[in-house]
C-alpha cells in the first residue's frame, strides 16, 4: 500500500517556519512571562472586541432570521468584556488565568487521548509528553490561583508552545497514513 507525503514539499517547509517561531515565542514568553500573560489578555480583548462587532454586522446582515435583539445583546457582552479587559488587564489577569487553567486541562486530556489513538507513530511521544504537560500545568494553574495569575499563564504557555513547535517540526516529516508502521518500529523488528 503506498501512502502520499504528509504535506507537499511547500506544506513541509511551513510547518517547520511554525515550528520554529512557535519554539521561539514559546522561549520569549518564558523568559518575560508578566509580559506574556499581559499579552494575552490583550489580545484577547481584542478578539472579544471584534467578534462583538462582527456579530453585530451579522445581526443587521441576516435580521430576517430573527433574534436581532439577542444577537445585539451578545455583540455587546462581547464588545464590553473586550473593554474591560483592555481597561483593567492586570485584573483581566484573573480571568483569562481560569480560562486557560481550564483549556490547558482539556488540550491535555485531547492530546492524550490522540496519542493513544495514534499508537505506533514517533510523534505519540511528544503528543504524550505535551497532553501530560497540559494537564499537569491545569492542574498547577488551579492549585495555585489566584497567586499564580500575573506570571503563571505566561511561563506555562511558553513551555507548551516550545512543545508545539517541536510538534510541528517532528511531524512535518511524517506520512499522512497514521496506521502505518514508524522507521522506529521497523527496526526494532
Amino acid at each position: 500500500m503506498r501512502t502520499e507525503p504528509y504535506a507537499t514539499k511547500g506544506g513541509k517547509t511551513w510547518s517547520v517556519w511554525l515550528g520554529v517561531l512557535l519554539v521561539i515565542l514559546g522561549i520569549l514568553a518564558i523568559s518575560l512571562p508578566f509580559m506574556a500573560t499581559l499579552a494575552v489578555v490583550f489580545i484577547t480583548g481584542w478578539l472579544l472586541i471584534l467578534a462583538g462587532i462582527e456579530q453585530v454586522l451579522y445581526a443587521l446582515r441576516r435580521h430576517d432570521e430573527g433574534g436581532l435583539f439577542t444577537k445585539i445583546l451578545l455583540a455587546g457582552v462581547y464588545i464590553i468584556a473586550g473593554g474591560m479587559l483592555l481597561r483593567r488587564p492586570v485584573a483581566g489577569m484573573l480571568g483569562v488565568t481560569a480560562i486557560f487553567a481550564t483549556v490547558f486541562i482539556i488540550d491535555g486530556i485531547l492530546e492524550i487521548t490522540l496519542a493513544i489513538r495514534l499508537r505506533g507513530t514517533v510523534a505519540i511521544h511528544w503528543l504524550l509528553i505535551g497532553g501530560i504537560l497540559s494537564l499537569v500545568f491545569g492542574a498547577l494553574i488551579w492549585r495555585g490561583f489566584p497567586n499564580t495569575s500575573f506570571f503563571l499563564i505566561g511561563t506555562f504557555l511558553g513551555v507548551r508552545l516550545i512543545f508545539k513547535g517541536i510538534e510541528h517540526i517532528r511531524l512535518s516529516g511524517h506520512k499522512a497514513d497514521i496506521n502505518q508502521e514508524s522507521s522506529w518500529t521497523r527496526r526494532a523488528a
